[in-house]
């Protein structure tokens, strides 16, 4: 299970998607299986690795195989992570 930005979901009639930059940053659109909506962040419980990087505001109508610029913010976030203590 994988915590993201509730900002990098994208709610579409066919179910959930996030946009993944590939490592030639072109977009794709991937579907997930949501858990629990935190807020701010929200658990995907299948469709992602942990490794992809995600389009964290997309835009409308950006397409399938778009080229981006990515901009290295941080990465997926395992839920089953322990957590520093403040």
């Amino acid at each position: 299970m994988w915590l993201i930005p509730a900002t990098a979901l994208i709610a579409r009639a066919a179910g959930p998607q996030v946009l993944t930059v590939r490592d030639d940053r072109t977009v794709h659109y991937q579907d997930v299986q949501l858990g629990r909506d935190l807020g701010q962040s929200v658990e995907v419980l299948s469709g992602l690795t942990g490794r992809e990087r995600l389009v964290v505001n997309p835009p409308d109508g950006l397409k399938e195989g778009a080229r981006v610029a990515a901009e290295e913010r941080g990465g997926i976030q395992n839920a089953g992570a322990p957590r520093p203590r403040s």
